[in-house]
């Protein structure tokens, strides 16, 4: 009797050990290596879908330690391990909020984005096209853009948006429009459906404004009208004139580690990045909330886990997006 009692605390033990090193060796892979993120907007459709969870790559940009003391709100320098590839333009990557400043870097919300605009450039949007040092640069990606749909009568517009792979319908409006936001895959099915009567693109957006971060009374600015914006990077100098010092104000006050100089010129201690989602015209990103200081980026979005709604996990689950890759 005595042995059995010593056998089943010997297992208890020997099982207590092991669930102690798996969770030991997982923690240390979530730090260190690979992160999972559950995506609830639709701002970087068609490329990730809402309900995706998304493998999170901290590796091959050099992992960034973490920033606060567990369990606590007491901040850390942030320090990165000198491993590692470069950011490149397109590529998508996860970072934390750039303007939450209530709690440390990394345990703010974490957003996806794609990298459009690299340190030490000037990014500008010209009705909708993209350009980098005043160079008109093609995105190779499918964008999201607005349209207007009339439907059949006996149509159910939600059901025809859904047969085709979207979940996002606006309307009806006047005469029974209906709008989306579609890629041109979805454009070309919904173009071939026998419930849509009619479809063309609009200007939907025409005129919102986008610098409710990067602040600049005298610029015009909107989604498909934005810029030419600079982009500091690691020790540049800036020198901080009228425009410049109302365009970078944002930069100046949250990220103090950047300081301006007796000479009125500000150093700059990070590479910054300019940041858009696919869904161009339904995405909060760069032309909100401003630049991403490489503090802030966790890694670089390998794939999709898998999509579920964690409403009804085992009745939504979309297994065309299990274990895809993303470019």
């Amino acid at each position: 009797m005595k042995k059995n009692k010593r056998y089943i605390r010997l297992k208890i033990v020997e099982w207590a050990k092991a669930i102690i090193y798996a969770l030991a060796i997982l923690l240390l892979v979530q730090i260190f290596l690979f992160n999972k993120i559950h995506v609830t907007n639709s701002g970087m459709s068609p490329t990730i879908s809402n309900g995706d969870y998304l493998l999170i790559n901290k590796w091959n940009i050099g992992t960034r330690l973490p920033n606060s003391i567990a369990f606590t709100n007491i901040p850390l320098p942030t320090i990165r391990l000198p491993f590692g590839d470069t950011i490149k333009r397109f590529d998508i990557i996860a970072f934390n909020n750039p303007l939450d400043t209530l709690v440390p870097i990394n345990q703010r919300d974490i957003y996806t984005k794609r990298v459009i605009g690299l340190p030490g450039e000037t990014i500008q949007i010209k009705n909708g096209v993209l350009y980098v040092n005043q160079q008109q640069v093609l995105e190779p990606f499918d964008l999201k853009l607005p349209y207007s749909i009339h439907f059949h009568a006996d149509a159910s517009p939600s059901q025809v948006i859904r047969s085709i792979g979207e979940y996002e319908i606006y309307g009806p409006y006047k005469n029974n429009e209906y709008r989306a936001h579609l890629s041109p895959v979805h454009l070309k099915l919904l173009k071939a459906s026998k419930w849509v009567l009619a479809i063309k693109a609009i200007d939907w957006h025409q005129g919102l404004k986008a610098h409710t971060s990067i602040n600049c009374k005298a610029c015009d600015w909107d989604l498909d009208n934005f810029g030419p914006l600079y982009i500091p990077y690691h020790e540049d100098t800036l020198v901080l004139n009228e425009d410049r010092l109302e365009i970078h104000e944002e930069l100046i006050k949250v990220h103090d580690h950047s300081h301006v100089t007796d000479s009125n010129t500000m150093i700059v201690a990070d590479d910054y990045y300019f940041v858009l989602g696919d869904n161009r015209h339904n995405s909060i990103d760069s032309r909100f909330f401003g630049l991403v200081p490489s503090t802030h980026i966790i890694g670089k979005v390998n794939g999709v886990i898998l999509n579920f709604d964690k409403a009804n996990p085992y009745k939504s689950i979309q297994w065309n997006r299990f274990l895809k890759a993303i470019e």
